[in-house]
């Protein structure tokens, strides 16, 4: 997302940020993922043996590294390519277990090397798939979590709705036994949603027409004249732009297995948020 400030929300007791709704809430800038990172090993969340599930091209690690440290990645080199929703690993194996899944929603597009990198290029899946995905994937890593499991998630908008992944994996890593211990919120400038303008036309049995290209307005209008006429207009935002993501920390206290409705990778575990099914 670029280079941005941290919000980190909580006070430090012991060494640990801590979050309760007396905390002062403190706006610490940081540069980018690798300064919060670096911060966050300071307050002692990444001590030991620390697996990074997703590494991808090693950027969470430019500032910090911690004296252990294992990686896997599925598709970039790494020590390991596991999939993470099916570690080989044993219960409690890493002190620490950091998980950056794809959690970019595709909206409108946006441009092919940032869908690529969030996987969400030629193989997009549907949204209730990257859901279950994702929290499949924290559980599996909280997991192999001895002390804490960092995940790394956004609230955003798509389908015109804020879908709370925050909610989302809190909720799943508490089901199975974790406590969230600390947020921190990385900040960035937003990238504008374009423009995009609805053609209704007069014939009933044609259906409105949403066009979003750079001459939106334009290609509207004459498409609605080619029904034979009709209403064109602009969309209106209707919700908040989204301009941070989040990293969690969890504390793990036990892991309780649990079965329910949703498989992912062959594991099934408690079914996912409604909302998300939408």
């Amino acid at each position: 997302m670029g280079d941005a400030p941290v919000m980190a929300i909580g006070k430090i007791t012991r060494g640990r940020v801590v979050l309760d709704d007396t905390a002062p809430q403190v706006l610490v800038p940081y540069r980018d993922n690798a300064d919060l990172i670096a911060h966050v090993a300071r307050l002692g969340f990444l001590d030991g043996t620390v697996l990074d599930a997703t590494y991808g091209l090693g950027t969470f690690w430019k500032d910090f590294k911690p004296d252990t440290l294992v990686t896997n990645d599925l598709y970039k080199p790494a020590d390991h390519a596991w999939d993470f929703l099916d570690l080989p690993s044993r219960d409690g194996e890493f002190d620490a277990v950091v998980y950056d899944p794809d959690y970019k929603l595709n909206g409108t597009p946006a441009l092919a090397e940032m869908d690529a990198r969030y996987g969400v290029g030629e193989d997009m899946v549907n949204r209730q798939m990257r859901l279950d995905k994702m929290t499949v994937g924290a559980i599996e890593c909280y997991r192999v979590a001895r002390n804490f499991l960092l995940v790394k998630c956004m609230d955003m908008v798509e389908g015109g709705k804020i879908r709370w992944q925050t909610d989302l994996v809190t909720r799943a890593i508490e089901d199975v036994g974790g406590e969230k211990v600390a947020r921190f919120m990385l900040h960035y400038v937003p990238i504008p949603q374009p423009p995009s303008w609805k053609a209704t036309p007069l014939d009933a049995t044609v259906k409105p027409k949403t066009f979003r290209s750079g001459n939106a307005e334009h290609a509207a209008r004459e498409w609605v004249v080619e029904q034979g006429g009709g209403t064109v207009e602009q969309n209106r935002q209707i919700t908040a732009a989204s301009n941070y993501s989040s990293l969690l920390i969890f504390k793990r206290r036990e892991f309780v297995r649990v079965r329910g409705k949703v498989a992912v990778g062959g594991i099934l575990w408690p079914e996912n948020d409604p909302e998300a099914a939408a």
